[in-house]
């Protein structure tokens, strides 16, 4: 079995496929680095707030 010849330059430079494969891998690398960025600049206050009410929910009445 003979391995295929290399195309040429303005074949390869025309080639578009994966093009829409790139676009989607960066759009969703974008989105995900967002949501880290945002989960650890809320997260910590968010917790400190549902500790807080949770302890006051659960302070025995007198």
């Amino acid at each position: 079995m003979m391995p295929r010849p290399l195309p040429s330059t303005p074949t390869i430079l025309r080639d578009t496929r994966g093009a829409v494969m790139s676009e989607y891998v960066v759009l969703v690398g974008t989105v995900s680095l967002t949501v880290a960025v945002a989960i650890a600049a809320l997260g910590p206050p968010l917790v400190r707030g549902f500790e807080d009410t949770r302890d006051t929910l659960l302070l025995p009445f007198p």
